[in-house]
């Protein structure tokens, strides 16, 4: 599920079923996320949602990863 964009924020991911790398398999998200696991320790783990066909992310991270740059280049 995706959160709305606040303020030109992009939206925060929820990562459904997040991943190690050893699980990191093709088809899953590979965006990087950290995960608080008992003890209050973060380990480092990937979003493992379903990806957009052709990319290396899930729609919620590609919009993230592939956003335009709002500035006018000169």
């Amino acid at each position: 599920a995706v959160t709305p964009e606040v303020e030109g924020a992009p939206a925060a991911v929820e990562s459904a079923e997040p991943c190690s790398l050893l699980d990191l398999a093709q088809g899953k998200c590979r965006w990087p996320v950290s995960d608080t696991v008992g003890g209050g320790t973060a380990d480092f783990v990937f979003c493992g949602n379903a990806v957009i066909e052709g990319l290396s992310y899930c729609a919620g991270h590609a919009r993230m990863a592939y956003r335009q740059s709002t500035r006018r280049r000169a």
